[in-house]
């Protein structure tokens, strides 16, 4: 779990839409902040989380990582990574 300031860009099907909240705790559990089928309080842990409009069947969730680390922002020069966030498709045993 890193303290590092940086901004988070998943993007998903514009299906996914109703399910952004899951997609949101599944990035905090994917980067180690809750285990496993935990929700992680991410607005008590110093991180912002907004969603964006859909655009070409696509919708983002920006996640603000460690937000209280940064004092007025050069937004060109924070680190940034973007995901593309899909369902897992299930197998059949």
């Amino acid at each position: 779990m890193s303290s590092v300031p940086r901004r988070v860009i998943l993007r998903a099907h514009c299906d996914l839409f109703n399910d952004h909240n899951e997609i949101i705790n599944t990035w905090f559990r994917f980067c180690g902040f809750c285990e496993d089928n935990e929700t992680y309080l991410w607005t008590e842990g110093g991180h912002y989380v907004h969603v964006g409009a859909e655009v070409r069947d696509r919708f983002h969730m920006i996640v603000d990582m460690n937000k209280d680390h940064v004092q007025n922002p050069d937004l060109g020069r924070l680190q940034y990574e973007i995901w593309r966030v899909t369902k897992a498709s299930e197998k059949s045993p």
